[in-house]
């Protein structure tokens, strides 16, 4: 945290105090480290639901969860989701990769962001096979796009502004008093 730190202190003293600056990193790493929230303007949190084993129906509630995590935590800071998504293959723990899954989860994170007002940056815009040997099958598949440019089904819905239903209903196996910080 120390050498973040002094990097953002670097680039803080160097541009003008109108120009913001932050970090981006899982939300976790600002939960965990309360100094380096206090060196940034506003929090740019990574929050993947799948990666951390959601079923697909509790995806939105648990982002909504730690999305407010941070906001108890920090009410004097803008927060921003600067990614969030959920691939179209692979799974991981009880999250489950699908072209269906990946469509719902976009519209419905796309409505609960314009519902809460919430900044939000879905990842991804088109798929990157060179992800695979790092994170998977799912990693090669993230994307809005597929990795020839083509829309992947269900996703034109969110461009035509189409709202979706989601449930901020906790899943009852959700521990969320079981944190765990790395940096």
């Amino acid at each position: 945290p120390d050498t973040l730190i002094g990097y953002i202190d670097q680039v803080r003293q160097a541009i003008p105090l109108s120009i913001p600056v932050t970090t981006a990193d899982v939300y976790t790493t600002f939960l965990g480290n309360p100094i380096l929230v206090d060196h940034i303007d506003f929090i740019f949190a990574n929050i993947y639901p799948f990666w951390e084993g959601y079923k697909i129906q509790h995806g939105v509630a648990m982002l909504n969860y730690y999305y407010n995590q941070l906001i108890t935590t920090y009410p004097t800071k803008a927060i921003k989701i600067s990614e969030t998504g959920w691939p179209s293959c692979g799974s991981f723990g009880d999250a489950i990769g699908s072209l269906e899954n990946e469509a719902l989860y976009f519209s419905q994170v796309e409505t609960w962001a314009r519902d809460k007002n919430v900044t939000l940056f879905y990842f991804e815009g088109l798929d990157e096979s060179w992800k695979i040997p790092y994170e998977g099958p799912q990693g090669g598949c993230w994307g809005i796009w597929d990795k020839n440019g083509s829309m992947k089904p269900g996703m034109p819905i969110v461009f035509e502004g189409i709202s979706a239903p989601y449930d901020l209903n906790l899943p009852s196996t959700c521990d969320t008093n079981q944190f765990s910080f790395n940096f």
